[in-house]
């Protein structure tokens, strides 16, 4: 068995609640690895502090009225889903966030106006200008304005 495998196994191990072939196994790998045997050394002694620990804890006695008594402080309070303390405070609650949802709104609404395109994005202005300038012009125009625009980088 390998370190790895073995220092998963090890909490369960050393609580006694590993079957009996993997325990030797685990055993059988331990007499061998100083290294797995240093981590059994290590999470045993922190097991048996923590089992000092727990036996040093001293839980109160409860009354055998207890479970009665808490019922009936229920019953007097109400059910959880009866809030009582809301209805004075819902009308502006609500009016509240009707209004972050109306400024919401207002605040991620598309702005711009005119020709959308790829994800809903409206067209710069000057696309805009442009894309209405070509609707006009015909085919000839816009190679002459073209070759003028060529003409005059040239020169």
């Amino acid at each position: 068995m390998k370190c790895r495998k073995v220092k998963r196994l090890l909490s369960i191990y050393i609580d006694g609640e590993l079957e009996g072939s993997k325990s030797q196994e685990v055993e059988n790998h331990l007499s061998t690895c100083v290294s797995c045997a240093g981590e059994l050394e290590s999470l045993s002694k922190q097991s048996s502090h923590l089992r000092e620990l727990f036996a040093s804890i001293r839980v109160p006695a409860l009354s055998p009225d207890f479970a009665r008594e808490f019922y009936e402080q229920l019953e007097e309070k109400g059910r959880w889903w009866e809030i009582d303390w809301w209805f004075p405070y819902q009308q502006p609650v609500l009016a509240g966030v009707a209004m972050a949802c109306l400024l919401l709104a207002i605040l991620f609404y598309p702005k711009g106006n005119g020709v959308k395109v790829g994800k809903d994005e409206p067209l710069p202005l000057i696309v805009r200008e442009a894309v209405s300038e070509v609707g006009r012009l015909s085919e000839q125009e816009i190679l002459k304005n073209q070759a003028e625009d060529i003409i005059s980088r040239l020169l």
